[in-house]
């Protein structure tokens, strides 16, 4: 009975170290699939956001779904996969656009008040260095925005922007941060200046690509040197 007793316990000792090892196997393979399947329906989306925001600058906001996926050269069984209808791509566009405004501003500590807003500007003309499209589609899009999002009850925004997403509200409180340390106009008010300085920077590249060609002719003067000019002398203006 003993010699039984110890193969039927060194039976289930290797039964579970092999169940244990099975698990461990499958953990690690199902892991490993959950992450490229991540990583790549991260990319579709990147796909889809991308070719969404030039067709929206090209042919403006009223655009369908068939549109899109045209744009995108696949069909729409493959885009509702990944988005329910044409808004909630606009609403992820501008979600993607205050994201990389975000990492932007946080790639660096500022040293001063001062410094933050040098960032913030310079992080503008980087965004728009990388894509005027972005600005584009912001002048067709950022109505609707600020009116959700001033809202009481802010449904739509709340969908995009849940908690830890970058915002306009999280850059004007980029820009509050130690402002009064020394480094500005000790008569300018905290919150005032950063609204001023958020909204001008916005609206000044905003308005850029609709006459970029118009600014060269008229002025010969590259357009986003016009931004340029305006953001140091917001900047200058800040100083002690």
């Amino acid at each position: 009975m003993t010699d039984m007793s110890n193969f039927y316990s060194f039976t289930f000792y290797l039964h579970d170290i092999y169940l244990k090892l099975s698990f461990l196997f499958f953990d690690k393979t199902y892991n490993t699939y959950m992450k490229k399947y991540t990583k790549h329906k991260q990319e579709i989306e990147e796909q889809i956001l991308e070719n969404s925001l030039q067709l929206f600058c090209k042919k403006g906001l009223n655009v369908s779904m068939s549109m899109i996926a045209s744009q995108c050269h696949t069909t729409r069984a493959t885009l509702y996969k990944y988005f329910s209808d044409s808004d909630t791509i606009m609403w992820a566009i501008i979600k993607k656009f205050f994201e990389k405004l975000g990492n932007l501003l946080y790639q660096e500590t500022p040293q001063n008040a001062w410094n933050r807003y040098f960032i913030y500007f310079e992080s503008m003309i980087s965004l728009y260095k990388s894509n005027p499209n972005w600005f584009l589609f912001l002048s067709l899009f950022f109505p609707e925005y600020q009116k959700e999002s001033s809202t009481i009850l802010k449904e739509r925004y709340k969908m995009f922007f849940t908690d830890g997403a970058f915002g306009t509200t999280d850059t004007v409180n980029f820009l509050e941060q130690d402002f009064y340390d020394g480094s500005i106009r000790m008569d300018y008010q905290a919150h005032s200046t950063a609204v001023s300085a958020a909204y001008m920077a916005c609206f000044t590249l905003i308005g850029i690509p609709a006459i970029d060609q118009e600014l060269t002719i008229k002025y010969n003067m590259p357009p986003i040197e016009f931004a340029q000019n305006a953001f140091s002398i917001f900047l200058e203006g800040l100083k002690p």
